[in-house]
This record gives structure tokens, sequence and C-alpha cells, in this order.
């Protein structure tokens, strides 16, 4: 079965784990590295690469300021997610923003791709 893919900074991991829980129980298996996505090893971006393309049939981004900050999410998560989502148009990309407006969301989004 795929999973969505949640790409996340380290220091919101209990409210991602409370994320993963509640997508579950709406019957969405969610793709979260250290809850097995990834195993010892296996970090980077070719493992990231790898999961998103056949492991996935999405990305949720759990969008923080901090988040924008991380190269390997934007330049690796994201980007190949945008790849994927040209080619594949059932691909979807979704953003949950926390701690942040829409507008934020949006001037974020744009500085960084």
């Amino acid at each position: 079965m795929k999973k969505l893919f949640v790409c996340y900074h380290s220091q919101y991991r209990a409210e991602v784990d409370a994320l993963a829980q509640a997508l579950r129980l709406r019957g969405i298996a969610p793709w979260v590295d250290y809850q097995g996505g990834l195993s010892v090893g296996q970090q980077g971006p070719t493992a990231a690469r790898r999961a998103l393309k056949h492991e996935c049939w999405g990305l949720l981004v759990y969008a923080t300021r901090s988040v924008f900050g991380r190269e390997f999410v934007r330049y690796v998560e994201i980007a190949e997610a945008l790849k994927l989502a040209e080619h594949d148009k059932a691909f979807v990309i979704i953003a949950v923003p926390r701690g942040l407006s829409f507008e934020e969301l949006k001037d974020l989004s744009y500085k960084a791709f």
C-alpha cells in the first residue's frame, strides 16, 4: 500500500506523531522516517527520493518556518515531489501550515521555490 510522505522539522516530532495517528484513524497510511520509513544506514537524499518515487502517493509538508529553512527539505524532498507531480497528475503535494498564516505560507513558498 502506498503512503503519504510526511515532511517536517524534527523539533515538531511530537506533533507529527499526533498527525500521523490522526491520518491512520482516517485510513491514510503516513510515511514518517522514524516510524519505519527508513532503516539504519538508509538516511539521506537517495533514500528520501526512493521512498517518494516508489512508496508514496503524495507529500504532506508540515509547514513551519523551520522546515523552509532546511535545504534537505527544499532541495531533496520537495524538489523530488515537484518532479513526481509534474509527471504524475495523481501525485499530490499538501501543505499543512503550523503557526503560519496562508499569506506567510505563500510568501515562504515563493521565496524557497
